[in-house]
């Protein structure tokens, strides 16, 4: 007894290319809109472009989101990055509050 293979073969790739394709996370949305913000406040002049890239990551930061920074970075820490200072703890921390005021401000454009 001889049995095609065409018809099995057919139903599988027809599962495999109907697999539902997802798009991008919230997470990613959300980074993407600030990174963005990031790359701007780096690369104009009147922002913080004029400073070397190795000092300005409070301007950057700053830039970002004023609100974030003087909560992770304001008088009431430690204090600011010093020039060149690489602060991972604080970095996760802004980030996460970055996040959080993008997620809001969407939240509040949508409901508008």
């Amino acid at each position: 007894m001889v049995v095609s293979l065409a018809p099995i073969i057919t139903l599988l790739l027809c599962l495999i290319l109907s697999q539902p394709t997802y798009g991008k996370s919230r997470r990613q949305k959300t980074d993407t809109m600030w990174k963005n913000r990031k790359r701007e406040c780096e690369r104009e002049q009147d922002l913080c472009g004029g400073i070397h890239v190795d000092l300005n990551q409070n301007c950057v930061n700053e830039c970002i989101s004023p609100d974030c920074y003087t909560e992770v970075y304001g008088p009431s820490t430690i204090g600011p990055l010093e020039d060149g200072e690489i602060d991972p703890e604080r970095q996760k921390l802004f980030t996460q509050c970055v996040r959080r005021d993008y997620r809001e401000q969407k939240r509040k454009r949508e409901m508008a």
